[in-house]
């Protein structure tokens, strides 16, 4: 198939200060980036319905970038863009993507307007890029038809809603990168996708557990209202590990964010993809330190313990919820 497509999304002028560089006067003192993004995808189907869920959803894109520009710093511009490159192709519908990456305080030794690198990547069409990216082998790729999906990697509010609101208890933690900015990128990528966040806990660190040669976690847990099936719900939990490059290449390895479901109601679930309660949930201080946070009665209720033994409050709850509000009052 030909992608000599028109139907483009542009978002330019995207400024991140980052602290990205060769000298050490770079990585010290950070300085200010430029981006420009254009899209290519297949744009008639929201032409047609009008329908945020059938197009790329920008905000996350924006998330997305802004996660990579203002992460871990690299030494070349050229390793940057690659970077943003590949988390704009982790969105279902993008088929191609270009980058212009500005670097306006470039050390040159002279006047500058700016030093750049352009980079393209692509050339896949919508039945390719329809794959969820970093689906599991075995497991169910995302949903079949558009109306399903959710857009920008969860970036929009799901249609996959059936009935009253179900009570839904995540735990979310990060290892890798800024966990700080994982963790808070991933909660709102989530409310974007149709999840209330009802109440959550602290942000805790926590030591790695199963392999220990990694970094400390920083972990917390949400209750939240949403009108989905299960298997909805895990596709949307999966959609937002993918927008910050999850990878699973190792069992309790490290991961720059882990989406888990813990309960669903009083719901018992056993498939090949869903396990509720997660399996493991009684034996995790770093999940029921949060979860006996927010509700100690749910614990006692079900016999579970609070355990509390190698989890150290990082951030408060309080703190953690105003963090929240100033970002959806940036939002809107």
């Amino acid at each position: 198939m030909s992608l000599d497509r028109t139907d483009k999304i542009r978002l330019d002028g995207l400024r991140f200060y980052g602290y990205h560089g060769f000298l050490p006067a770079e990585r010290e003192l950070g300085q200010w980036f430029v981006v420009d993004l254009e899209l290519t995808a297949d744009l008639s189907l929201p032409a047609a319905t009008d329908a945020l869920a059938d197009t790329i959803n920008y905000a996350a894109v924006y998330e997305a970038v802004k996660a990579v520009m203002e992460g871990p710093p690299v030494d070349l511009i050229e390793a940057l863009a690659g970077k943003v490159l590949t988390v704009c192709l982790g969105f279902a519908q993008v088929e191609k993507a270009r980058v212009l990456l500005k670097k306006p305080q470039a050390p040159l030794g002279g006047p500058i307007g700016y030093a750049a690198v352009e980079m393209e990547r692509g050339g896949r069409g919508p039945a390719q890029a329809a794959v969820e990216p970093g689906a599991e082998a075995g497991a169910e790729t995302g949903p079949a038809t558009a109306g399903e999906a959710v857009a920008g990697e969860a970036g929009a509010t799901p249609v996959a809603a059936v009935g009253p609101p179900h009570t839904v208890w995540l735990s979310l933690g990060s290892n890798l990168g800024d966990r700080l900015a994982m963790l808070l990128g991933g909660v709102r990528l989530l409310q974007r996708a149709g999840l209330i966040v009802e109440d959550c806990s602290g942000i805790y660190e926590t030591k790695p557990v199963g392999y220990a040669e990694q970094p400390d976690f920083y972990n917390l847990v949400l209750r939240c209202a949403a009108t989905l099936t299960p298997a909805a719900l895990l596709d949307i939990c999966q959609k937002t590990e993918a927008v910050f490059h999850r990878r699973r290449d190792e069992r309790w390895g490290p991961r720059t964010l882990d989406v888990d479901i813990l309960l669903i109601d009083d719901l018992t679930i056993r498939t090949p993809r869903l396990t509720v309660p997660h399996p493991r949930l009684t034996e995790r201080a770093f999940v029921l330190g949060p979860l006996g946070e927010i509700n100690r009665e749910l614990l006692t209720a079900k016999g579970w313990p609070w355990l509390k033994e190698g989890i150290t409050l990082q951030i408060s709850a309080a703190d953690v919820k105003m963090i929240l509000e100033l970002a959806a009052v940036s939002d809107s």
